[in-house]
């Protein structure tokens, strides 16, 4: 939601500018802002209104808030049956509980939960024969997708 802009001042000095300000930020994704603010619709001495707006950063939110940088090793491989294993190794620990998703073939996402060993693996069944596909689809962009060749 765009901020709401005002076109007036305030023109009595008397009065406590700024007493109904407050920014917080939103802990369902710690990306959107949530802003409350006076402003004058019109130039008077003591007439403001108050108005809530939020905004969220463009790139907030991307990755599962786990950077690219933290994550030592992205794995996969197929075994007998046409099982695709997976993982990704931590160089730090600190996102015990941070998720990961990864996809096969571009889809059937599988998120996962980083341990506090810095690891999170998972496995996917029923593949037939021949190439698939594993993406660490989040966070996006860190590594490129994994070939695996079943058996």
């Amino acid at each position: 939601e765009d901020c709401h802009l005002g076109t007036g001042v305030q023109t009595a000095s008397s009065n406590r500018w700024g007493d109904y300000s407050s920014m917080s930020i939103d802990p369902d994704d710690d990306c959107t802002f949530w802003y409350s603010q006076e402003y004058y619709e019109t130039t008077g001495s003591f007439d403001f209104t108050t108005r809530i707006c939020s905004f969220k950063l463009a790139d907030c939110g991307q990755g599962g808030g786990i950077p690219c940088g933290d994550i030592a090793r992205f794995q996969a491989r197929c075994r007998p049956g046409g099982l695709v294993q997976y993982r990704v190794i931590m160089t730090d620990t600190s996102h015990n509980g941070a998720t990961v998703t990864f996809q096969v073939d571009g889809a059937n996402d599988d998120t996962r939960t980083i341990t506090g060993t810095g690891r999170a693996q998972g496995a996917q069944g029923g593949f037939a024969p021949g190439t698939h596909t594993v993406t660490l689809s989040d966070p996006a962009g860190c590594f490129p997708a994994r070939t695996v060749t079943c058996p």
